[in-house]
């Protein structure tokens, strides 16, 4: 009866040690796969797309949103789009700014996020109500938009033309590709393994703030989705980049890239075929009353999967 007595002890305290260890991981950004806690939620919204939500208090209080998606489903299409139309004609492209909501029902997606944002050119209105340009290398339905100079690396988001996604830096891009979308804060995870992009960033990436990330498996048919609020001190404070590389190898991604975070950062779904698209997350940007605001120079990123012809 001792020796069960002590290895049950023994037992008791290796697995407290191993939950303490998680922990330490995580929060000092050195997540092993796996060690993740399970999610607060998880919802199958329609073949091949699901999604996780994790509502944390400690070590800080978080939400984070997780989206799988694999486009190897017939029903699930993918798009990068780049607001309204050029309103000032011929010459330099320009686009119209759009919220990403407003982005999603313009071209009837079922699940958008921010991509990147517009340049706001001197003579154009303020990023709320104004036009832009793009940023190089973009690339619509085949369409260069803003193209890339030769013997320059960009690190860029590709969907090629069966559909699925390669993230890496390019000096070429593919002959299959679709749609360019360019990354402006680089790398986060590569073949596994976190790249710790705060080495080379400034105090944007070592400081907590709201994230969206792209991340896909080895394949590329299996996308991610990471949307972390943040700039709420008493539900969600964000993430670095150090821990948002831990969450990621934690989710057991092969390649992730930071999509264009902070107040940017917007997901919008739709969670039944016959329900409204909304904002499922909390911007972080408030208006002068306090409600929550959508910025409206974006581009973005987004799916169909949903039948409603």
């Amino acid at each position: 009866m001792r020796a069960f007595c002590d290895r049950l002890c023994l037992n008791t305290f290796c697995l407290t040690q191993l939950l303490f260890l998680s922990v330490i991981c995580f929060s000092s950004g050195r997540a092993l796969a796996g060690v993740l806690p399970e999610p607060s939620g998880t919802s199958n919204i329609a073949p091949g797309v699901e999604l996780r939500h994790w509502t944390l208090k400690e070590p800080l209080p978080r939400s984070i949103f997780v989206l799988d998606v694999d486009v190897n489903k017939a029903n699930v299409k993918s798009a990068f789009v780049i607001g309204g139309a050029d309103p000032d004609g011929p010459g330099a492209y320009h686009a119209t700014n759009l919220t990403v909501l407003a982005a999603a029902e313009r071209f009837r997606f079922d699940l958008a996020v921010n991509a990147g944002v517009i340049r706001n050119p001197p003579e154009s209105s303020d990023a709320g109500n104004g036009w832009g340009r793009v940023y190089t290398p973009t690339m619509v339905d085949g369409h260069w938009v803003a193209a890339p100079e030769a013997g320059k690396s960009y690190p860029a988001v590709v969907i090629h033309t069966d559909g699925h996604f390669s993230l890496q830096s390019f000096e070429t891009f593919p002959e299959d590709a679709l749609h360019v979308m360019p990354v402006h804060t680089g790398q986060l995870v590569k073949e596994g393994k976190a790249v710790n992009l705060s080495r080379n960033e400034s105090d944007t990436a070592k400081d907590p703030h709201p994230r969206t990330v792209i991340a896909v498996d080895k394949t590329g048919t299996h996308v991610t989705l990471v949307i972390v609020d943040g700039r709420d001190e008493d539900r969600a404070v964000g993430m670095t980049t150090n821990e948002l590389e831990a969450w990621l190898v934690g989710l057991g991604v092969y390649d992730a890239m930071n999509l264009w975070g902070g107040g940017n950062t917007t997901l919008v779904l739709r969670d039944r075929p016959d329900g409204p698209i909304r904002i499922y997350n909390r911007p972080s940007d408030r208006n002068p009353q306090g409600f929550h605001t959508l910025r409206s120079g974006q581009t973005t990123l987004g799916f169909k999967f949903y039948d409603r012809r």
